[in-house]
């Protein structure tokens, strides 16, 4: 089994268009920022999208990922979403694993998604759902 990829990613970009988002928000720990979540909504299918969640590595394991997602999750409700699907990597392991142990699942993946100048053959998108709605099955 390959191990598990580990990338950082440079927010200034995201931060700077979280404005085109239905939902954002900013975890800080004194004035650092330890956390971001952001969220879209699909009006024509009531399908909410968890676009973004980031937690600094410093951050992880200490709760930050379960109370962005559980935010996300509410305010997902609030615009009368039925779901909300998030997207990851076959190889990130880890996102994952946090993804069903937060009520996520399976549901498809997407083996043309990423430019494979960017990133290696064998990452491949794949994405969750978790239902909001007691009638709609995942």
């Amino acid at each position: 089994m390959p191990a598990p990829v580990s990338r950082s990613y440079d927010l200034v970009e995201v931060v700077d268009k979280l404005g085109d988002y239905a939902w954002t928000r900013i975890a800080h720990e004194g004035t650092a920022v330890i956390g971001l979540a952001a969220v879209s909504f699909e009006p024509w299918n009531r399908r909410a999208r968890l676009e973004h969640l980031y937690v600094a590595k410093e951050a992880r394991r200490r709760g930050v990922g379960r109370e962005l997602v559980e935010a996300a999750l509410q305010a997902a409700r609030s615009f009368g979403a039925r779901g909300i699907l998030v997207e990851t990597q076959t190889t990130n392991y880890g996102a994952v694993r946090f993804y069903e142990q937060m009520g996520f699942q399976w549901c498809g993946l997407d083996s043309s998604l990423y430019d494979p100048q960017q990133v290696a053959e064998s990452e491949v998108g794949i994405f969750f759902w978790r239902s909001l709605d007691q009638h709609c099955k995942a």
